[in-house]
C-alpha cells in the first residue's frame, strides 16, 4: 500500500506525426470516472530510454485491498485505440468496461506459503454478480456467465500475471453452493494467445478448473491415473483467493 506503480505500454510508431499516449485509471468503488496521466517515452523517469516505444506512467500508492482499475489509450494523426479495447453492450454500443485491473495487497507482498497463491481480481459489481450467481445457480439453469479480472499467481520467487481473463462458476451438483460446503468452484479461460506459460509443467494452459471442495479427491485421482499411464487431467494443490 506504499508502493505506487508503473504501467508501461509498447506503442507502434505507424505514421510520421507525433503520438499521444495517455493511462486512465480508477479506483473501484470509490472512483466513478477516470484519472488521466500523460504517459511519455523521454527516458525520464518512470520511463527508462528515450524514444524506445515504450511509454510509462505512475499511478499513485493505494490504500491496502484497493482495486485499482486502468487502460491505455493512444492517439496518431487523428486516429486512437486503446488497450484493452472497448466492449460492445447488448445495445450495439461500444463501452470502455473491461480493463486491466490490480489489487493492492500487504498481506500478498509478504506471501511465503509452501504452495503457490492464486488471485483472482475483479471489479466489486462483476465480484458480487459471480457471487450471485454462485448462490442461485442449479444443475439446470447452468450459468456460464463470465465475468472480467486479473489472475495472478504467486510461487516461491515467481510471479505471473494475466489481465483480461474470463472468470465464471463451474461444477454439476457442486455449482450449488449449499452442496458445495459452502464455495463455488470456479473455471479461468485465458485470451487466445496469452496461455499461461508460467508453472511447468503447465505449459500454455488455456484455462484452469479450480475445485474448492474436497480438493484432495481431484489431486489423488489424478495422480492415479497418470500413474497407471492414462489420461488425465493435470492437478496441484494452490491457495485461492477471490
Amino acid at each position: 500500500s506504499t508502493n505506487p506503480v508503473t504501467v508501461t505500454a509498447v506503442v507502434l510508431q505507424q505514421l510520421a506525426t507525433d503520438t499521444v499516449v495517455t493511462l486512465y485509471y480508477r479506483i473501484d468503488v470509490v472512483q466513478t470516472g477516470f484519472i488521466a496521466i500523460a504517459m511519455q517515452d523521454d527516458g525520464a523517469a518512470p520511463d527508462a530510454t528515450t524514444n524506445d516505444g515504450l511509454y510509462s506512467a505512475t499511478i499513485p500508492a493505494q490504500s491496502n485491498n484497493a482495486v485499482v482499475e486502468f487502460y491505455v489509450r493512444a492517439e496518431q494523426g487523428g486516429h486512437a485505440a486503446t488497450m484493452p479495447a472497448p466492449v460492445r453492450l447488448a445495445s450495439g454500443v461500444p463501452n470502455q468496461s473491461a480493463n486491466c485491473l490490480y489489487q493492492v495487497s500487504d498481506a500478498l507482498h509478504a506471501f511465503t506459503g509452501a504452495q503457490p497463491l492464486l488471485c483472482l481480481v475483479m471489479t466489486e459489481q462483476e465480484r458480487s454478480r459471480l457471487d450471485q450467481i454462485g448462490i442461485n445457480d442449479d444443475p439446470l439453469r447452468k450459468i456460464n456467465a463470465q465475468m472480467n479480472g486479473a489472475f495472478i499467481c504467486v510461487s516461491g520467487t515467481t510471479s505471473f500475471v494475466q489481465y483480461n481473463v474470463g472468470i465464471r462458476n463451474r461444477g454439476q451438483t457442486s455449482r450449488v453452493r449449499a452442496n458445495n460446503g459452502g464455495v463455488n468452484n470456479y473455471r479461468v479461460n485465458f485470451l487466445h494467445g496469452q496461455e499461461w506459460e508460467a508453472w511447468q509443467p503447465w505449459d500454455e494452459v488455456e484455462s484452469l478448473n479450480l475445485n474448492c471442495h474436497f480438493p484432495h479427491v481431484q489431486f489423488i485421482s489424478s495422480a492415479s491415473y497418470q500413474s497407471a499411464g492414462l489420461p488425465a487431467a493435470n492437478a496441484e494443490a494452490v491457495q485461492l483467493r477471490v
